[in-house]
C-alpha cells in the first residue's frame, strides 16, 4: 500500500520538533541545575566567609581574654601594677609574650562550633612610655574561606586622679595653720564644686589652726595634736569647713561648720558628702567619697622601677614634646654656666619640643611667657613672671620658682576672668619636675638675712639650720622607717614596725649631694598602733638631727642644682632681687598646677615683703610637701588641672580594646608575596591550607 507523502512529511517534522523541544528543555534544566549548584556554592561560600569572619573576631577576643584573665588570676583576681603585667607577659604558663615578636596563643579550649574550622592567633607586644599594646592577629579558615581580624588592646596605668585635689601629698607639713582652701570659681561668685585636700599620712593639727576648707579633708591615718593625742574630730580646733549641699559650696548660703568625721554605713564604709574623713580606706572599692591614689607616679615613666630618670626614659617623654615656649631669658646648654646675677633681661628666648640644657624663663605683662603644648627640659628650670597660653613645662631636674608666676588674665567689670587671656584664649600652666620644685627662698637659715648671699644653708651645721632642713629630716625619717623592722619605742625599747617593707630602696633628700642624710629621730618614739612618731613635731636645730647610714643602692634627691650650671648663691640673688621689687604685703602668687613625685617646698617668710602670705590658684600635688607661710596661705583649686598633665597611675593597670580591623586581603597578599614575616607556624599553616584549596574572594 502506498503511504501518503504529505502525512509522512508531517510526522517527520513533528519528530524533529519534539527532539528539539526535548533538547531545549534538557538544556534549560541543565542550566537551571548549574545555576542552582552555583548558587548553593555561593551560599556556602558566603556562610563560610561569615562564619570565618565572626570566628576570627571570637578567636581574637578569646586570646585577649586568655592573657588578661591569666594575669588577674596570678594576682588574686585583682589588677596588679602595670610593671607587674609586663613581668607576667615576659614569663607565664599560658603564653610568654616578649616585646617585638609575633607569638602564638594556645587555643585549646576555643570552640567555633564547626568541625571543619581551623583557627590560629598570634600576638605582637609593643612597649611604649607608660603603656603596652597587644596586637592580636586571628586567622580562621572554614572550607576554602579564610578571614583575618586584628584586634589591638592597650594596657596602661589608670588616670592619676591626684590632680582632683587642691593639695595631695603623703606628708603635708606646717600647712594647716592660717590656710584657706577654696576654688578659683569663687572669683565668678556662683556655686562651685567642693574642694578636696588629702594627706595619706597621719596629720598634726594645732588647736589654733585658724584655717578653713570649702570642701573636704581626707587622711588615711589619724589626726593628732602636736603632743600626739589622737583627735576624733576637729570641732575643738579653729580649723573649720563650710556647709556642703549637693556636693557644692554656695557662697551666698554656705556657713562655717565644725569638722566632724564622716559616719560609716552598715558595711563599715564612710558615708559620702562630709567635710572630714579620717582613716580613709586603702581599698578603692570602699572609698565611697571618691578615689585617693596610692602613689605618686613619676612624670618620666619609670620603665625599670629604679626611681631614676634613665636616658631612655627621658628620651621617650621628650619625643612626645611638640609644644613651644618663648619669653625673656636664656638657654644654658649642658656643660655650660650661667654667668649672671639677675633675672632682669631683655634677651628673648624661645624653644620648641625638648630643650637639651637648662632654661631660665621670665615674662612681664607687656612681654609675657607664651606657652603652647608640652615642653620638656633636659635639666633645671628657673621661672618667674607673667604667663599666657596653655601648656606644660616638664624638667628632668629641679624647678626653681624665683618670683610670682601668674596668668595674663583679662579683667571684665572689675572681676578677674580666671584662666582667660585678653584675646579670649585660655591660660593654663603645669610645672612638673623629675626632681624637686622650690617655690621661694629655701636657702636662708633660721634668723638669717633674706637679703645677703652670705646667709646660705648648705646642709652642714657651719652654715645654719632652718625650715628646709627641718622638713627634709621628716621626709628622710619616713623613708628610713620603711627599711627598719624595729623602731625605737617608748621606754627606750625597740618595738615592731608594721610599716617595714623588706627590700625597700629608700630615696632620701639633701640640700647638696655631699651632705649627710639627716633624719629627726632623737626626740620621738614610734607608736605602731598609731603608725606614727610621738614627741616633738619637728627638729629645731642640728643637735636634734641624726645622720643616717645610707645603704648601698639608696638614692638621694638634692635641692640644689645637681650640676654647676648655676650656683646656690645665684639662686639666692634671684630671690633677693624679687624681694627688692615686691611691694610690702604683696603675697607670693602662683597660678597653675605644681607636680612632682619628690618634694615641693613653698616659702613666704613672715619677715619678707610678702608678710608671710601666699596665694596659689591651681593645685599642688607632691609626694612630700613643706609649706612655710605663717600668716595666710590661700589655695584656690582649678578643676582644669586634671587636663594639664597626662600622668598615669601605674599602681593599677587597665586593659581595653583600642581597635579591631578586618585584614584578610592585606594578610593574604603579603603571604602570597612572601612578605608576611614574623608570624607563628600556626598562622602560616592556616593560610597555606586555605590557599591550597583555592581561596574564594
Amino acid at each position: 500500500m502506498n503511504r501518503d507523502p504529505v502525512c509522512s512529511r508531517n510526522r517527520g517534522a513533528a519528530l524533529i520538533l519534539s527532539v528539539l523541544l526535548l533538547v531545549f528543555v534538557g538544556g534549560l534544566a541543565g542550566t537551571l541545575l548549574i545555576v542552582q549548584f552555583h548558587r548553593n556554592r555561593l551560599k556556602s561560600d558566603y556562610i563560610g566567609r561569615i562564619g570565618a569572619f565572626y570566628g576570627a573576631e571570637g578567636a581574637a577576643n578569646y586570646a585577649a581574654e586568655l592573657i588578661w584573665n591569666g594575669f588577674l588570676q596570678a594576682h588574686g583576681g585583682q589588677p596588679g601594677k602595670f610593671l607587674e603585667l609586663r613581668a607576667y607577659l615576659d614569663d607565664n604558663a599560658i603564653a610568654s609574650v616578649p616585646p617585638g615578636v609575633w607569638t602564638a596563643v594556645p587555643l585549646a579550649a576555643l570552640d567555633l562550633g564547626r568541625s571543619d574550622a581551623t583557627a590560629a592567633v598570634d600576638v605582637l607586644r609593643t612597649d611604649g612610655t607608660g603603656f603596652t599594646d597587644l596586637r592580636y592577629r586571628a586567622v580562621v579558615a572554614i572550607g576554602n574561606q579564610v578571614e583575618v581580624v586584628e584586634s589591638s588592646f592597650r594596657a596602661e596605668g589608670g588616670i592619676f586622679n591626684g590632680f582632683q585635689f587642691a593639695i595631695y601629698s603623703n606628708n603635708v607639713s606646717c600647712t594647716f595653720c592660717h590656710a584657706h582652701f577654696s576654688s578659683v570659681k569663687k572669683f565668678a561668685g556662683g556655686p562651685y564644686d567642693r574642694v578636696r585636700v588629702a594627706a595619706t599620712d597621719s596629720l598634726v593639727v594645732r588647736s589654733t589652726a585658724a584655717s578653713t576648707i570649702a570642701g573636704t579633708l581626707y587622711t588615711r591615718g589619724l589626726i593628732m595634736d602636736k603632743t600626739g593625742v589622737i583627735l576624733s574630730d576637729l570641732a575643738a580646733t579653729t580649723f573649720d569647713g563650710y556647709t556642703i549641699a549637693g556636693g557644692q559650696i554656695d557662697p551666698s548660703t554656705a556657713t562655717l561648720v565644725d569638722l566632724y568625721a564622716a559616719p560609716v554605713d552598715a558595711d563599715g564604709n564612710p558615708v559620702p558628702g562630709y567635710n572630714l574623713y579620717m582613716n580613709y580606706p586603702d581599698d578603692s572599692a570602699k572609698q565611697t567619697d571618691g578615689r585617693l591614689p596610692s602613689d605618686f607616679p613619676p612624670v618620666f615613666f619609670d620603665e625599670n622601677s629604679n626611681r631614676v630618670i634613665d636616658g631612655a626614659e627621658y628620651s621617650k617623654v621628650a619625643a612626645d614634646a611638640a609644644g613651644s615656649v618663648s619669653g625673656l631669658g636664656f638657654i644654658i646648654p649642658a656643660g655650660g654656666v650661667f654667668g649672671g646675677a639677675s633675672l632682669s633681661t631683655t634677651d628673648p628666648v624661645s624653644a620648641s619640643g625638648a630643650i637639651d640644657g637648662n632654661l631660665i624663663l621670665t615674662g612681664t605683662a607687656g612681654s609675657p611667657i607664651r606657652l603652647s603644648g608640652k615642653v620638656v627640659v633636659n635639666g633645671d628650670v628657673v621661672i618667674k613672671g607673667v604667663v599666657q597660653g596653655l601648656g606644660s613645662i616638664i624638667a628632668r631636674g629641679n624647678i626653681y620658682v624665683a618670683g610670682d608666676v601668674v596668668y595674663n588674665d583679662q579683667v571684665a567689670g572689675g572681676k578677674r576672668q580666671f584662666g582667660v587671656a585678653p584675646d579670649g584664649s585660655l591660660n593654663g600652666l603645669a610645672l612638673s619636675a623629675g626632681g624637686n620644685v622650690l617655690i621661694g627662698d629655701y636657702l636662708t637659715p633660721k634668723n638669717g638675712s633674706l637679703t645677703s648671699t652670705a646667709s646660705l644653708m648648705t646642709g652642714t651645721s657651719a652654715d645654719g639650720f632652718g625650715f628646709t632642713l627641718s622638713q627634709l629630716s621628716l621626709y628622710n625619717r619616713r623613708e628610713w622607717q620603711r627599711t627598719q623592722s624595729q623602731l625605737p619605742g617608748s621606754g627606750g625599747t625597740m618595738v615592731a614596725n608594721s610599716t617595714y617593707t623588706p627590700g625597700y630602696v629608700p630615696k632620701y633628700y639633701a640640700i647638696q649631694a655631699s651632705n649627710p642624710i639627716w633624719a629627726f629621730i632623737s626626740k620621738v618614739t614610734w607608736d605602731d598602733a598609731k603608725k606614727s612618731w610621738i614627741g616633738s613635731e619637728h627638729a629645731g636645730s642640728f643637735t636634734d638631727l641624726t645622720s643616717l647610714a645610707v645603704p648601698v643602692g639608696a638614692l638621694v634627691s638634692t635641692l640644689d642644682p645637681s650640676s654647676p650650671w648655676i650656683t646656690p648663691v645665684q639662686l639666692k640673688q634671684f630671690w633677693i632681687e624679687d624681694e627688692s621689687q615686691r611691694a610690702s604685703g604683696d603675697p607670693f602668687k602662683i597660678d597653675g598646677l605644681i607636680y612632682t613625685d619628690n618634694s615641693v617646698f613653698a616659702l613666704a617668710r613672715g619677715v619678707s615683703m610678702t608678710g608671710g602670705t601666699m596665694a596659689i590658684n591651681g593645685a599642688l600635688v607632691a609626694r612630700d610637701t613643706g609649706i612655710l607661710v605663717p600668716n595666710n596661705l590661700e589655695i584656690n583649686y582649678d578643676e582644669r588641672a586634671v587636663e594639664f598633665l597626662d600622668v598615669r597611675d601605674s599602681t593599677e593597670v587597665t586593659y581595653h580594646r583600642a581597635s579591631s580591623v578586618r585584614r584578610t586581603e592585606d594578610v593574604l597578599k603579603q603571604y602570597a608575596e612572601g612578605s608576611l614575616t614574623g608570624t607563628s607556624s600556626s598562622i602560616t599553616q592556616a593560610l597555606s591550607k586555605t590557599l591550597s584549596t583555592g581561596y574564594a574572594n
